[in-house]
């Protein structure tokens, strides 16, 4: 069985001031203890500025060995320049596939529908 991890919001609390990292890696390393077939895949964001060593070196010297490796890091897709064009382009397919105005107005959350069935120049 394999258990992928992310540290933030699992093993310590996200943006915590109080509470220290890895607060609760002690409580995971418990229950890794109690199921010697379970190995660590590490998903966390963390993988993107540690190295693989470094994220291992975290956990208990008895366990390290069973943490086998991160999930890959995928290439970042690059957004519409603005979201209101994403929100236009998308108003305009569903327009073009013959939608009602005032499906498309709920969808755009507009309070007007003049506001919908105008499109910029």
């Amino acid at each position: 069985m394999v258990l992928y991890l992310d540290f933030d919001g699992a093993l310590h609390p996200e943006n915590s001031r109080t509470e220290p990292k890895f607060c609760r890696l002690p409580l995971l390393e418990a229950w890794l203890g109690e199921r010697p077939s379970v190995e660590v895949v590490i998903s966390s964001s963390w993988r993107e500025v540690h190295p693989f060593a470094e994220l291992v070196s975290f956990f208990a010297e008895d366990l390290q060995h069973r943490v086998i490796g991160v999930t890959p890091l995928l290439r970042r897709v690059r957004l519409p320049a603005r979201m209101a064009t994403a929100r236009h382009t998308a108003a305009t397919h569903q327009a073009d596939a013959g939608n009602d105005l005032r499906f498309i107005q709920k969808n755009l959350r507009h309070a007007s529908l003049e506001t919908t069935a105008s499109k910029p120049s």
